[in-house]
């Protein structure tokens, strides 16, 4: 299976008025993820916080000085998200910061690549057998085991994640299992992600090689701790990289899937018994469903 790359975390900071907050939506995210609705509250240092589909927020009226929003997209907003509009969104803000009294910065940024050829095992042996090039220490190393765990995609038992990077620390990776495939997630925050983002995003061309080489400014693995010779599987990570992007997922679709996921494991056995107990409480719930 190859290996797929995509955008796994968006956040942007914006220093210009609420106009331009929803000007950017309508642009770039309102036909990906639906209208921003209003919450009633704030958050995170601002008076009003709105979302919109998929855990995508944004943040405006900050409670302090200075005239600024915030916009966050988190994984299956980002998965909505073709690369030509992030790209685009990147070259507007960095237009807008030429010409105008503007600055922006992203603040997180994550890269995701799905069907690695390698576990969570390997990759923590790799970083205790000292068989890696990082400017990490192997201090910050941290595992979680949950051996009787079901994977999302019903592949078996065990899921694992492995942490390497600080918390403090404007990069860290992550390798898990929980959803079946393998996954390997670079994160990046502040002025390492700002940075990645306007080297990456803004261009043209294939995103997937400088992404797998910001992977590898972090961390390299080698057959032995001699690290003459990069490990056989971390090479295949290397050259398999390029293959293809993950698909781009319609809003709705995920959000179904999302509902459906909730409605099997939390509410099929109640409603069985509702079924068997009250047939005609099913009803009027459905007819008041519909007015809702």
């Amino acid at each position: 299976m190859a290996i797929e790359f995509k955008i796994d975390w968006l956040s942007v900071t914006v220093h210009a008025s609420i106009t331009y907050a929803d000007r950017i939506w309508e642009n770039f995210f309102q036909d990906h993820l639906g209208d921003l609705q209003d919450t009633g509250h704030g958050g995170r240092g601002f008076k009003v916080l709105q979302f919109a589909e998929l855990g995508s927020k944004m943040y405006t009226m900050p409670t302090g000085d200075g005239v600024y929003f915030h916009i966050e997209l988190p994984g299956k907003a980002c998965a909505c998200i073709p690369p030509d509009t992030f790209r685009a969104f990147i070259k507007y803000l960095e237009a807008k910061e030429r010409t105008e009294i503007t600055k922006f910065k992203v603040k997180r940024l994550d890269f995701a690549f799905d069907n690695v050829p390698f576990n969570p095992d390997m990759f923590e042996e790799a970083i205790k057998e000292n068989r890696v090039r990082s400017l990490t220490q192997r201090e910050s190393l941290k595992t979680i085991d949950s051996p009787f765990r079901k994977r999302e995609d019903d592949s078996g038992l065990g899921c694992k994640t492995v942490y390497f990077g600080s918390p403090s620390s404007t990069r860290k990776v992550r390798v898990y299992n929980k959803r079946g495939p393998v996954r390997l997630e670079l994160e990046l925050r502040d002025i390492r992600a700002d940075y990645v983002a306007r080297v990456v995003l803004a261009q043209e061309k294939d995103w997937m090689a400088p992404a797998i080489a910001h992977v590898r400014d972090f961390i390299d693995i080698y057959e032995d701790s001699e690290k003459t010779e990069l490990a056989g599987w971390w090479k295949e990570f290397i050259e398999d990289v390029t293959r293809a992007y993950a698909k781009v997922y319609s809003s709705k679709e995920l959000s179904k899937e999302r509902v459906k996921a909730w409605f099997e494991n939390q509410v099929a056995v109640w409603l069985f018994v509702l079924k068997t107990i009250e047939p005609e409480f099913l009803e009027k719930i459905a007819v008041d469903g519909a007015k809702r």
